[in-house]
């Protein structure tokens, strides 16, 4: 009997931070993955072997009818244009679904209207989709319009259903998050520190105002007079690089805060290796809030205590007290002084840092992969839905 071909929509396939994607669909056993998606960039990840992609393509202009409806705050100016519209349609009845899995509500809404009642279509909202965007009138309406036309909704954390419950949401709900390959990480050697060897503590993340890389290397400049030896590591690239550049070179303790850039998925674990407490200032910037902090799944992964502030779905992967503590976002003199509590406290960073190996291994990316595929499963055979 055939596999229930399943499709898997992003908005431009191949986008190196969504490769938990691919690891879902590589992941899957009873189900057979079918890429959908309007662009697949250069430079992006290729299209694994074996698997197909449909691509429907994006027009470059708004239509003046489109922005009208936006301006109106009307649901419909949350939809691609006409022709985008007509070539998706196109894709799905082409493809042959048996359901289709969006990625980011966006990508929901314009697939739920084109799909109609033909196939399922669940829903996976993951950050940005049900925050920012949420500023935009018509694209609140979009998402308050179509929540109930999902099959189901998905969410990587417990704050975005509680968003979505605020549109209005009423209907069967899932959190699941993407997680992230904890195997290979979880088996490094346990992070240890040599008597009178230098505490190190690493941030990695996307180096953007939302991450909070100047908060953390205030924080850092806090602590770095008590701890004459300690040195900051900030892994990771983007927009904000500049300005996180100049405030080094300006900074009384430039000379131990290195910066690596962006890295490959081994030197990163390399670096987590060679660390000693993880520290993730996510902070709100745009009505961006946090949705699941894969970084820290990883981290915990190699056995660092999380230092991480209390944003989105944070809270659902740091107990504080437990695997490491949570503070406030902006509160610099709080991650300080956690700072330097691990650095006085080595049987606490140890203790903390073996909770965080045990919890991170619940998020393990395969796990969360087998929970989302018989979520999908159900969805199907509810519905009656294989070809």
């Amino acid at each position: 009997m055939p596999k229930p071909r399943l499709g898997v929509v992003l908005t431009d396939f191949g986008i190196p931070s969504e490769v938990w994607a691919l690891r879902q669909a590589a992941a899957f056993r009873d189900l057979e993955p079918v890429f959908l998606a309007e662009t697949h960039s250069v430079g992006n990840l290729p299209v694994p072997n074996g698997y197909e992609l449909h691509l429907f393509g994006r027009d470059g202009a708004v239509s003046p009818w489109r922005r009208i409806q936006r301006k109106m705050g009307l649901w419909q100016g949350a939809l691609p244009s006409p022709g985008t519209m007509e070539r998706l349609r196109g894709v799905l009845d082409g493809a042959h679904l048996d359901a289709v899995l969006c990625h980011f509500a966006w990508n929901a809404i314009a697939v739920q209207e084109a799909a109609g009642d033909h196939v399922p279509v669940i829903c996976h909202v993951h950050g940005r989709d049900v925050s920012a965007n949420l500023r935009w009138p018509h694209y609140r309406q979009a998402l308050a319009h179509s929540l109930p036309r999902f099959a189901d909704v998905i969410a990587v954390g417990s704050h975005q259903i509680e968003v979505m419950r605020g549109l209005g949401f009423t209907g069967h709900s899932s959190i699941i998050p993407c997680g992230a390959p904890t195997g290979w990480l979880s088996s490094l050697p346990f992070p240890e520190r040599a008597e009178g060897a230098p505490l190190v503590f690493i941030t990695v993340g996307r180096v953007s105002p939302e991450k909070g890389q100047l908060q953390t290397l205030a924080a850092f400049e806090g602590v770095a007079g008590e701890l004459r030896d300690a040195q900051l590591v900030i892994v990771g690239d983007g927009p904000a690089m500049p300005e996180l550049r100049a405030r080094i070179a300006r900074s009384p303790v430039a000379d131990r805060v290195r910066l690596t850039g962006m890295l490959a998925a081994e030197d990163v674990a390399a670096e987590l290796a060679g660390a000693h407490v993880f520290l993730q200032h996510s902070r709100t910037a745009g009505d961006w809030v946090e949705g699941f902090g894969v970084t820290l799944v990883e981290a915990g992964a190699v056995g660092l205590p999380l230092i991480a502030t209390r944003q989105g779905g944070i809270p659902d992967q740091v107990t504080d007290g437990e695997n490491g503590f949570l503070i406030e976002a902006d509160d610099v003199a709080a991650q300080a002084k956690l700072m330097l509590k691990f650095a006085h406290d080595e049987a606490l960073r140890r203790r903390m840092g073996q909770a965080a190996r045990a919890r991170a291994l619940e998020y393990d990316s395969d796990r969360m992969a087998g929970k989302l595929e018989a979520r999908i499963k159900d969805v199907v055979l509810s519905r009656g839905n294989v070809s």
